[in-house]
């Protein structure tokens, strides 16, 4: 079969994997239609993966301890001024140890070349992490400490013990919101770029190489296969050694960007696809997937596939295949638990501005990615401001709904203000005019008292008891009322008073 045609049945394969087993005789026939052979190369990919797995089926790494001799006759012995207590982990790289300097009470992580590690590549790759480290100081990266080589002659490094767990388990235990997994994201991303700011790439960012500490304190660790990029001849004793570059290097791939699995020249934008899938799995729980729902395997991001918004990771069923490898938790309520959330809040809170800067970390297109980890964490902090952030459109909508909502407490002080005010003028103008009503009302009594006042004028006609009654009943009402009417009151006490004159009642 061609290049090509191996291809297109690599990419049934995996497509076909994540079907039911009833499932899948159709699928082919509808893929495979005009293509029988094609059909037969798939069916049989299928058969052998069903078959019970072989030595060469698996990970290296667990070999090792068989290979090589045991780490644990190194326990107890002494390496500079240091005491090997325990072993801590191994790797492709070498062995770690917690160790203790006696004079002090100093507790370091001492990492050895041991056994048949102890090759010349592997040495003159030690010793280039060794420097490389030295150059490095930040709060976020555990700090070197001293270096030197065994009585053996086994090479060996000390650094700052870290004791905690990964970030992802570190914030599943503790229940970590989706703005506290960010805060503390941001704090990796930070050590990163300083790295970075120190023509660095790290090229192995996963959970397990940050760890964050009981109180929350997070430190980057694990240079081991980290990269100067740029490297001049011996500059200021940095030169990289000859051998490092050869295929596609050394990676994780389950986190390996898609130009480091091509084995193409990298950038500080690999680290930032690294840091990406790392920001999914804090945030979703699950590994970025495809549009079936597939994670997204290293033949995947060779090819350019893009992953599907987070925020609709979480809204979908969960899939064994979709979980790394650590988390417990296997459902979508599950996970949207230990973010202290349910799976619809979940999905509202990534929509928008996350599911944006996670589609720009995690680009198959260097160009169309953030450039480093500095600008991927300056996004994650507009985010955090309530500022619009880079990875999306700039559009007069979206810059005024973020300008609204970072600013809601002034909005909803001046809505109020408005509102009261509206509230005020309505409540001004109905009383002026319940003012004007009541106004107009004394004025025609007034005038209707002032006409009955004057008909017990004796100018006006003969006089009699009846009508001085009337004017004796008329003056008292006016001395009552003329203290909360001066107008109206005071005008009729002016017509008695005349009246009194006219009939001689001057007293």
């Amino acid at each position: 079969m061609s290049d090509e045609r191996i291809a297109r049945a690599l990419d049934l394969f995996e497509r076909v994997l994540g079907l039911d087993p009833a499932a899948r005789p159709g699928f082919l026939s509808r893929e495979c239609a005009d293509d029988p052979q094609l059909r037969r190369r798939v069916e049989a990919m299928l058969r052998a993966d069903g078959r019970d797995h072989t030595l060469l089926d698996g990970a290296a790494v667990p070999l090792a301890p068989a290979l090589a001799p045991s780490g644990s006759g190194w326990t107890g012995r002494r390496v500079g001024p240091f005491r090997l207590q325990r072993e801590l982990g191994r790797g492709g790289m070498g062995v770690v140890y917690l160790a203790e300097r006696d004079d002090v009470g100093m507790r370091v992580a001492v990492k050895l070349l041991a056994g048949h590690f102890v090759a010349p590549e592997r040495v003159a790759r030690f010793d280039y992490e060794r420097r490389l480290l030295a150059r490095l100081e930040h709060p976020n990266i555990a700090r070197f400490l001293d270096a030197g080589v065994a009585d053996d002659g086994t090479p060996w490094l000390a650094m700052e013990y870290v004791a905690g767990s990964p970030i992802d388990q570190h914030s599943d235990a503790r229940c970590l919101m989706v703005s506290e997994r960010l805060t503390l994201f941001a704090q990796a991303c930070e050590a990163v770029a300083h790295a970075h700011r120190n023509l660095l790439v790290h090229r192995d960012l996963k959970p397990s190489n940050v760890l964050v500490s009981d109180a929350g304190v997070l430190k980057l660790v694990d240079f081991g296969i980290a990269k100067l990029l740029a490297p001049g001849p011996d500059e200021d004793g940095f030169g990289a050694p000859v051998t490092m570059e050869a295929g596609t290097g050394p990676m994780t791939p389950e986190y390996a960007s898609p130009e480091q699995l091509r084995g193409e020249k990298l950038t500080t934008a690999s680290d930032v696809y690294q840091l990406g899938i790392v920001l999914h799995e804090l945030l979703t729980g699950r590994r970025p997937v495809t549009r079936s729902g597939h994670p997204i395997r290293p033949f995947d991001r060779t090819s350019g596939v893009e992953p599907t918004r987070p925020s609709e990771v979480v809204a979908s069923d969960v899939r064994p295949e979709q979980i790394p490898t650590g988390p417990t938790a296997r459902t979508s309520a599950d996970l949207s638990a230990l973010r202290r959330a349910s799976p619809r809040l979940l999905k509202r809170q990534l929509e928008g501005d996350l599911d944006a800067i996670l589609q720009t970390a995690l680009h198959p297109d260097l160009s169309r990615r953030y450039a480093s980890a500095q600008s991927l964490v300056d996004d994650i902090r507009r985010f955090q401001r309530g500022e619009p952030v880079l990875a999306r459109t700039p559009t007069r909508r979206y810059r005024l709904r973020k300008a609204v909502r970072r600013h809601k407490v002034a909005v909803g002080l001046a809505g109020a203000l408005a509102l009261l005010t509206f509230v005020s003028a309505v409540g001004l103008g109905v009383q002026a005019h319940k003012l004007s009503v009541e106004r107009d009302r004394a004025e025609q009594v007034s005038l209707m008292l002032e006409r009955l006042v004057r008909t017990a004028d004796p100018t006006s006609g003969p006089d009699s008891a009846r009508e001085f009654g009337a004017l004796r009943e008329v003056q008292r009402a006016a001395l009552e009322g003329v203290a909360k009417e001066p107008d109206a009151w005071g005008r009729l006490l002016i017509v008695v008073g005349v009246t009194h004159r006219n009939a001689g009642r001057a007293d």
